[in-house]
């Protein structure tokens, strides 16, 4: 019995399926079948059900036993592994939009801030089971994923900016004055849409008609491709616009303001005081520079 059995074992019932578990894995489907093969042979014990034609798994009473007893043997295996490493590593996570305009401007110089610890940053959205799993140390994201194995902390808020295809003079952000805007004035058929997180789309929708844009983008990343003329427009968190004012967008504040983006921190709830100290630490360090 190994680690990538267990992972594999995880991965499945997590995620409810053989398929979702590769995915989650970023490995193909017979190779998960395989390491649950041969785990089940080591244990000689059926874990999971297995059904032609139904997609979802069933875990057999066998498997309902062995479940928490995975948990806890990955969480040794990551200990374990962690022993080997010169210095403590720091893997911290975000879904894209926070990985990439928030989190990676504020650690850039991580490694001259914490030089006895390495970094990984990492791009993810189903985070909670690998924090559970101790895989990843800090998640920041917009959503309130809570477990009793995870601490959930208020990381900041931000508020939400209109960046337009017209393009300007490049300003330092933190003396920046920006134009203000009614939403009654932007055309939502100019819209490059960007589907963001709770109460915002309800506020979106009471005041454009739903499914009104020119484009729909699943991420951020892309905003300024599609912004070819001064009169598109998309809305975008504060850290976003921040950088594709750097890129000599316009940003225009709204008058009317939709809620806030929330952000959150999620940590595992069982840690070593000198791992807390760590992660209070760095989480302090990403609190320094504010969101706005």
């Amino acid at each position: 019995m190994d680690r990538k059995q267990i992972e594999a074992f995880l991965a499945v019932v997590e995620n409810n399926g053989i398929a979702a578990g590769a995915e989650a894995l970023s490995c193909s489907q017979s190779t998960i079948s395989h390491r649950l093969d041969v785990l089940e042979t080591e244990l000689s014990v059926r874990l999971i059900a297995r059904s032609r034609g139904i997609r979802a798994i069933e875990l057999t009473e066998a498997g309902e036993h062995f479940f928490p007893l995975a948990e806890e043997m990955l969480s040794i295996f990551e200990r374990a592994g962690s022993l080997r490493v010169s210095k403590a590593a720091m893997h911290i996570s975000g879904q894209p939009s926070v990985a990439n305009f928030v989190l990676a401007p504020r650690l850039a110089h991580f490694p001259e801030v914490f030089n006895d610890m390495s970094l990984l940053l990492t791009i993810n959205t189903g985070h909670v089971p690998f924090v559970r799993h101790r895989q990843y140390d800090i998640v920041i994201t917009p959503s309130r994923m809570e477990t009793d194995q995870t601490v959930l902390r208020p990381f900041g808020t931000e508020s939400y900016k209109i960046i337009t295809g017209h393009r300007v003079a490049v300003e330092r952000w933190e003396t920046k004055k920006f134009l203000k805007i009614h939403p009654r004035n932007l055309d939502a058929e100019n819209q490059v849409f960007v589907p963001w997180f709770g109460e915002w789309q309800k506020w979106h929708a009471a005041t454009w008609k739903p499914g009104t844009h020119m484009v729909l983008l699943s991420a951020a990343e892309l905003i300024g491709t599609f912004l070819t003329s001064r009169e598109h427009w998309s809305m975008a968190p504060t850290s976003v616009a921040r950088h594709y004012s750097a890129q000599g967008f316009e940003v225009l504040e709204l008058m009317d303001q939709p809620p806030v983006r929330e952000l959150y921190s999620i940590h595992h709830v069982n840690l070593s005081r000198e791992r807390q100290k760590r992660i209070d630490d760095v989480l302090t360090y990403l609190k320094q520079q504010p969101l706005e």
